[in-house]
């Protein structure tokens, strides 16, 4: 019975009644106003239909305009009130004042070197494009002869990731989606506690939603307790705000400056099968060393500045516009005086859900839209906008061998529900569809053509394109294109291929829920 109110009256149980409350709050009165009187409902009939041409004329991608104005159509009343209150939000300005602050003071930290740049542009047109159009609306530059190893499962990244926080002399810096308690996370912070120790230092930021079920609240206070640099980004609090869509969904890990990793491993168990949630957890990760690792050393530094998400936060960072090149330049590695091998070259890039250049999405559709052999995709989510979708049927009626994996065995069914809802369009068009048949398939990876390749935190939804903050790198010409390539033949070897056949089997109740749920997809 103690368990059973301990759990009852837990923190996130808590949070979540006081959200219910205030949606509840919110709901109340609006059907209070609308049947008070003619006069106040006539109104509000104004201000959804303004709201909604407004929506209609606006900029914005046109799934999510569709997933607004149906709401504001069929309830609109309560639809308006819930899209001026999403757009409204003080916290999300001040996210964004933040964010541009930050961005603006990183560009000279990331200079481009314009040999690298020529060199590109005597190999690859395609290439040259897609590094200027990253340096020129990113800010992020493209590096030569770093290496970039390829770690095909959670089990490989976690025995070289240990080998290299053991390693470190200086300092550690991660930053995570998850971090939950258990074999995997408490072996890492025994070797971060031991370091802290002998003077390495040591920074670890996770995101205040994707850690909420497996650290207990308060948890940063236990790390800083013993000797390690802690931030929550965007923690969860009991007030409805549409700033909670904007989550640090990104993975770095920086040690010494010399090693990072990106990719779709988070410090959870399941990553590498100590448990097991929904069958066998597929990841993948890439480790880089060289010149490039500088720009994940920027990047995290960026969001760990902006971590408080205060208004003060804004007026520093405003004021200091040096802090973060003095801040991040004590974290340069010294230059090796030896030569790197000749190993191709590495962009590392972030996306950020607070501006309008998206990215991760211009990358994926650039790298999709010019392969002229095989383009193979791997992603847990299939929630993707009409431009994708014509990339995609596109590229594949050219001939070019389109093959998408995604997870047979989903964390959520309703994503698997809505997932499968693309396929038939995709599957007539010429694209192939697999199914990870051992279990979950977490991995984000594209390689397309022998030549590019690109691993990290990216979905293939719009919550990774669209809404959170994310991060990979691209790899154009590097040995390990190869391993990554051959990796994803391998995957597609366990996996079932889906054909339309095999979507007549699916129930006509879950085909009918997809359908629906494609509507409101941009909000998902």
């Amino acid at each position: 019975m103690n368990k059973f109110w301990r759990v009852v009256f837990s923190r996130k149980i808590i949070i979540f009644l006081l959200l219910l409350l205030q949606i509840g709050i919110l709901a109340a009165g609006l059907i209070f106003l609308e049947a008070y009187t003619e006069v106040v409902y006539a109104s509000l009939e104004i201000i959804s239909a303004v709201v909604a041409i407004r929506i209609i004329s606006s900029d914005d991608n046109p799934a999510y305009k569709l997933a607004w104005i149906l709401p504001i159509l069929v309830i609109p009343i309560f639809g308006t009130a819930v899209y001026l209150f999403y757009k409204s939000q003080a916290g999300v300005k001040i996210l964004k004042k933040n964010a541009v602050s930050q961005k603006h003071n990183a560009a000279p930290l990331l200079p481009q070197s314009e040999d690298v740049l020529a060199e590109i542009d005597g190999l690859s047109e395609a290439f040259f494009g897609l590094c200027s159009y990253m340096k020129n609306y990113g800010g992020f530059p493209v590096y030569k002869n770093d290496t970039a190893d390829y770690l095909s499962s959670g089990e490989e990244f976690f025995d070289r990731f240990l080998e290299d926080i053991n390693a470190a002399e200086k300092f550690i810096l991660l930053e995570f989606f998850i971090v939950d308690d258990g074999l995997m996370w408490e072996t890492i912070l025994a070797v971060l506690r031991e370091k802290a120790g002998n003077g390495v230092a040591v920074k670890i930021m996770y995101d205040g939603m994707g850690s909420q079920m497996g650290l207990p609240s308060g948890y940063e206070k236990k790390l800083r307790s013993f000797g390690l640099e802690c931030k929550v980004f965007n923690p969860v609090r009991p007030l409805v705000s549409s700033i909670q869509n904007n989550r640090d969904h990104r993975k770095i890990a920086v040690i010494d400056g010399t090693v990072a990793y990106t990719g779709g491993i988070n410090l959870a168990d399941e990553y590498i099968n100590k448990r097991e949630l929904y069958g066998h957890w597929k990841d993948t990760a890439v480790r880089v060393t060289g010149e490039a690792v500088w720009s994940f050393t920027v990047m995290f530094f960026e969001l760990w500045n902006i971590a408080s998400m205060e208004p003060k936060t804004a007026q520093i960072i405003e004021q200091n516009p040096e802090m973060l090149m003095r801040q991040t330049n004590s974290y340069r590695a010294e230059k090796s005086p030896e030569e790197p091998p000749e190993s191709g070259f590495v962009l590392p890039f972030s996306d950020s859900p607070i501006d309008d250049e998206h990215i991760a999405e211009s990358a994926y559709i650039d790298m999709i839209s010019r392969a002229n052999k095989y383009v193979y995709i791997s992603t847990p989510y299939l929630v993707v906008d009409s431009d994708m979708l014509k990339t995609l049927a596109y590229t594949a009626k050219r001939g070019v061998d389109v093959r998408i994996l995604t997870p047979k065995i989903q964390d959520k069914p309703y994503m698997q529900i809505l997932g499968r809802s693309y396929y038939k369009g995709l599957i007539e068009n010429g694209v192939r569809i697999y199914e990870y048949t051992p279990g979950f398939n977490h991995a984000k990876i594209l390689v397309a053509d022998d030549r590019i390749a690109e691993v990290g935190s990216v979905n293939f939804d719009f919550r990774s394109l669209y809404l959170h903050f994310e991060c990979a790198a691209i790899l154009f010409m590097c040995p390990a294109i190869t391993r990554i390539k051959q990796d994803m033949l391998d995957t597609f070897a366990v996996s079932e291929e889906i054909n339309l056949d095999k979507l007549k089997t699916y129930s006509l109740p879950r085909r009918t829920a997809g359908r629906i749920l494609k509507l409101f997809a941009p909000l998902l």
